[in-house]
């Protein structure tokens, strides 16, 4: 079958047909690879509904596919595919296949237990691939396990798993450049830094993808000091050979959901004096990523710093306009007194504030929004909580008193009680 002139056909149909037939798809690209155990089927009690199954080295994986929009995916149906996994004898792990890209707070639900036991693949540049055969998906899937096995991650993807040298996965010589095989295995194994960077010479040519693949390794790179010390040697290489290609690919990664794994390890610390200027399009992209990042993960730490190394990296390139948007994005995190200022966090907070004030920036004005965000959180709070003898005036007292503590960093009482006063008289 040519699975590109079929899955071509798929697109034309209705939602609910369309579905149907790209889960009889991927079976049968399953089939094709001689791993698929079962196309669609129900359990013998007749109360699951499972979409397909494979085995690969001796692991059974069940399979749920959706062609669904992301935004009517709710995390309830993964939830009910994870309990069809954990109902199974124990080892049965699962796939979940999307063609459209799905949410960072859909896909850390995988981790729902003590135990992940599900995969994700996602995104219409991984289902292509897969699709138009790039990679062979037995491989891919088993790969993937690999890396949620010994690395915790819920999904990889496709253009990671291309650019493995030869001997990590099995593909023809033909697909990956022959160079490239030899810089990337050398990458991966013990080789000595000095001789790596002496056959990254003679191997490179300027139509290997170096940038490219370069990139698409770094999530499977930095395991030791002495891949780190290559890795930085290829960066190098990349900047000197073809900086513009590399600039683009980065501000591509950071755009795209995949950005949070180029923010560790201080890559972008490396590589942010390349930057001269960054496309204000491109800019405002990654500013929305950390926004959405921090509004979804205020208080968790780990998550609240790979935001803050994104701001770090953008951090030249800001406007005006840039730092009030992201002064109500980590308002919280400056106002919190028991946040230590060597945290990466805090101290972005602590520069963009600072830079409010340097650019004459009015403080208030500029986290207004935010101010009276939490008033409306708080009243509603205030009214749930209250005693039974507390009047209207009592509530309203003890609401604007919270938040006045609560963001003395920027407000004065004297200053903005009476202007509390009003607003809260608004909602």
């Amino acid at each position: 079958m040519n699975y590109l002139t079929k899955f071509e056909e798929i697109k034309k149909l209705k939602a609910k047909k369309r579905g149907f037939e790209f889960e009889k798809l991927l079976n049968k690209i399953c089939e094709d690879q001689g791993i698929l155990l079962s196309n669609s089927y129900k359990t013998a009690d007749s109360e699951q509904q499972i979409d397909g199954a494979v085995e690969i080295k001796s692991k059974i994986f069940l399979i749920e596919s959706k062609w669904e929009k992301s935004s009517t995916l709710a995390a309830s149906k993964l939830f009910s595919f994870l309990g069809k996994i954990n109902s199974k004898i124990e080892g049965t792990l699962g796939l979940f296949i999307s063609y459209n890209e799905l949410s960072d707070n859909f896909i850390s639900a995988v981790r729902n237990g003590l135990k992940q036991t599900c995969i994700v693949i996602h995104g219409k540049d991984n289902i292509m691939d897969i699709i138009e055969e790039k990679v062979n998906i037995k491989d891919f899937i088993w790969y993937a396990f690999q890396e949620a096995s010994t690395k915790n991650r819920e999904c990889v993807n496709t253009s990671e798993f291309q650019s493995l040298p030869k001997n990590r996965k099995k593909q023809s010589i033909s697909q990956l450049d022959s160079n490239w095989n030899e810089i990337s295995s050398l990458l991966l194994d013990t080789t000595p830094p000095d001789l790596f960077s002496a056959k990254l010479e003679s191997c490179y040519h300027n139509n290997i993808e170096l940038s490219k693949k370069t990139l698409n390794l770094f999530p499977v790179v930095y395991t030791n000091s002495i891949r780190q010390e290559k890795y930085s040697i290829l960066i190098k290489k990349c900047i000197s050979e073809e900086n513009e290609i590399f600039k683009k690919l980065v501000i591509k990664k950071l755009k795209s959901t995949q950005w949070k794994e180029y923010v560790k390890h201080s890559f972008l610390e490396t590589i942010e004096n390349e930057f001269d200027n960054i496309d204000p399009e491109d800019k405002k992209v990654i500013i929305e990523n950390c926004i959405n990042h921090l509004e979804k993960n205020l208080g968790n730490y780990d998550e609240e710093n790979n935001a803050s190394e994104l701001v770090q990296f953008l951090f030249k390139h800001l406007s005006k306009d840039d730092f009030k948007k992201l002064a109500n994005a980590y308002l919280v995190i400056y106002c919190d007194f028991s946040r230590k200022d060597k945290f990466l966090q805090k101290t972005i907070a602590n520069k963009i504030f600072k830079e409010l004030e340097k650019l004459d920036i009015n403080v208030f004005k500029a986290i207004k929004p935010t101010i009276i965000s939490k008033l409306i959180d708080y009243k509603r709070d205030e009214y749930i909580f209250a005693d039974e003898n507390d009047d209207d005036e009592k509530i309203k007292a003890h609401t604007i008193k919270q938040i006045l503590w609560k963001y003395q960093k920027v407000l004065n009482k004297r200053e903005h009680k009476n202007l509390l006063n009003s607003e809260y008289d608004k909602i």
